[in-house]
């Protein structure tokens, strides 16, 4: 009995509904080119991935699921996808918001890498 493998189920069932957010769109990863668009939230699954290595846990996320080219897609997938703002986000404050993510971003790889860390003795 010991050698029963559970089923892997990478994502829940849909549930219907936007929790107030909307789908930033970008074509500039930094913000500062082109305008933001948006597209609805029709509903989200919690999406479970495995780790990267053997003994890693799996991890899951909320994820957003927006209708593209008539089809189901998780946003993440949708070019140009920049991340989920409130639904009364618009044009400017949706670019500063691409600009903030992207230097935060930015500075996390940086924290992460020893070319930029000090280090003291």
């Amino acid at each position: 009995m010991d050698d029963v493998v559970l089923p892997h189920t990478p994502c829940s069932a849909l549930v219907p509904q936007d929790f107030g957010l909307k789908v930033l769109l970008c074509a500039s990863v930094d913000g500062t080119q082109g305008e933001a668009s948006f597209l609805p939230i029709v509903a989200w699954v919690t999406l479970t991935e495995r780790g990267k290595g053997d003994g890693d846990l799996p991890t899951w996320s909320w994820q957003p699921v927006v209708v593209v080219d008539h089809e189901l897609r998780l946003a993440r997938t949708v070019l140009d996808y920049r991340g989920t703002v409130a639904k009364d986000v618009i044009g400017k404050v949706a670019l500063g918001l691409v600009r903030s993510r992207f230097v935060a971003a930015r500075d996390e790889r940086r924290s992460q890498s020893p070319i930029w860390t000090t280090k003291s003795l």
